[in-house]
């Protein structure tokens, strides 16, 4: 095995945080985004937080310019630089720069997303408000020129993501030679699984598990919104929720005493 270079990045930590309606009050975007950056901190075991030089987060349904900003000074990195990636930068190049920064010589990197909109607490109103209040404006902005999209895709209006998913969806099933009454009983049956995981996930925001059949049958809980998909099917941005993680360099990680089977290297990525 090769030597490790003292600027090689590694993950160190990782951490999520959840509020639910149930809960009380909800927090705002930088409070949740703040705990779940104090978890990846627990888990990379203490410490860590304070050597942050780089914080970037992830554009979600908010209109706060630089959360990024006071969740480095709540944790301790008021100095960090800090990155907004806007709509249409993908979480993996968020993790890429992140990476690179690293690797550029940054002792250590945080990265951020979450989500603060539900109707029953509020919703997007509290982001909006918290927004007003912020004056800070990040060191850094990432934006995509292109969203992603190719022209033939922009041409033919293929990029909103409920058409676009399911267009490829019937077509993999067209290529399995399922009709559409076994197409949705395997997604139904797919999904079930994934429910059983949620529902020992105490940061799933969904944990009641629905059957196979409760999923693939359209009802006015579980409207049909795109074929083949049903409501249980799709992803739900309507949480309280945020997740981090926290990467530094090997030098950083021998520094702060993080057990080499704790860091995970990155051989190489993809997008």
């Amino acid at each position: 095995m090769s030597a490790v270079l003292p600027n090689e990045p590694v993950l160190v930590g990782v951490g999520q945080a959840v509020h639910r309606p149930e809960d009380g009050p909800p927090p705002s975007l930088v409070d949740l985004m703040t705990a779940a950056a104090r978890a990846a901190g627990d888990d990379a075991g203490g410490g860590l937080l304070a050597a942050v030089e780089w914080v970037g987060a992830l554009k979600g349904a908010w209109t706060h310019p630089d959360p990024a900003r006071e969740v480095a000074a709540a944790v301790g990195a008021p100095g960090a630089h800090t990155v907004l990636a806007e709509v249409g930068i993908t979480q993996q190049e968020v993790l890429d720069t992140a990476l690179a920064a690293v690797q550029g010589g940054r002792r250590a990197a945080l990265l951020l997303g979450g989500e603060v909109n539900h109707g029953s607490t509020g919703g997007a109103a509290g982001a909006v408000r918290e927004a007003r209040g912020a004056e800070a404006e990040p060191d850094e902005h990432l934006i995509s020129h292109d969203l992603g999209l190719s022209p033939v895709e922009v041409e033919h209006r293929f990029f909103d993501p409920p058409l676009v998913y399911a267009v490829m969806e019937n077509a993999f099933a067209a290529g399995q030679g399922w009709d559409a009454a076994e197409h949705h009983r395997r997604l139904g049956a797919l999904t079930e699984r994934f429910a059983a995981v949620a529902a020992d996930n105490p940061h799933a925001w969904s944990r009641e598990a629905p059957s196979a059949e409760q999923i693939a049958t359209p009802s006015p809980e579980n409207r049909q919104v795109s074929i083949p998909y049903t409501k249980l099917m799709n992803s739900n941005i309507q949480t309280y929720q945020a997740a981090a993680l926290v990467v530094c360099s090997a030098s950083a990680a021998a520094e702060h005493g993080i057990d080499t089977s704790a860091q995970v290297h990155v051989l190489g990525t993809a997008t």
